[in-house]
């Protein structure tokens, strides 16, 4: 993965910049992050870093920052949950049961 994306990095990046101004890729990069199921925003949201997607990507964009209440700060905690939450279980030798509703234990128990 850190090959292809170091090859778009090196080679589509600069095509990208080379044709096409900031506004007229605007839309697409909207689009692309509107339509990004919530775990992938996340995900990227957490490898970035959140003080440099809003500081950066959030600026460079014209994205408000209230948007990052409404909608970044919800993408981010679903890649936590769904995802990291995960990992870290598996990192610490700890599987837990799958997380149910309080009924559910009540009447399992």
């Amino acid at each position: 993965m850190r090959e292809h994306l170091h090859d778009e990095e090196e080679t589509a990046l600069p095509l990208m910049r080379a044709y096409y101004t900031k506004k007229e890729m605007k839309p697409f990069v909207m689009k692309i992050v509107e339509r990004s199921p919530a775990v992938e925003t996340g995900s990227l949201i957490h490898v970035v870093g959140v003080e440099r997607w809003q500081k950066d990507f959030m600026r460079q964009e014209g994205i408000p920052f209230f948007v990052w209440y409404l909608v970044f700060r919800g993408k981010l905690r679903a890649y936590q949950k769904t995802f990291l939450h995960n990992v870290n279980a598996l990192k610490n030798g700890v599987i837990k049961e799958q997380q149910q509703g309080w009924w559910r234990r009540w009447i399992i128990s």
